[in-house]
């Protein structure tokens, strides 16, 4: 019954948008269930990206060369938001500059 659904779920969101003081913070049953499948889901995610996180910190860590730790910022643009991941080859980088300027 999608289309029922989808009538619903369209309905609570008129009726939230008209109503917006009286009927903010209310969910209907099918919206509940879905924030709950969406937080496990960003949950399970978080998880991953944590250890995914610690994986790479480690490997940028053990980058001996400038162009090798070039290459790991340009095979990982999923990273490039994230500030663990540049602050760490910021650090990273510095520490090898240091090096070749001795």
């Amino acid at each position: 019954m999608p289309y029922h659904m989808l009538a619903k779920v369209a309905e609570a969101f008129a009726l939230r948008k008209g109503f917006s003081d009286e009927l903010s913070g209310l969910d209907i049953e099918e919206e509940e269930a879905a924030y709950i499948d969406e937080t496990a889901a960003q949950l399970t995610a978080g998880k991953a990206l944590e250890a995914a996180k610690d994986e790479y910190v480690d490997f940028i860590t053990k980058c001996s060369t400038l162009e090798a730790l070039k290459n790991v910022y340009d095979q990982n643009p999923h990273w490039h938001s994230d500030k663990t991941f540049i602050n760490e080859l910021g650090k990273r980088k510095a520490e090898l500059q240091k090096q070749i300027a001795v």
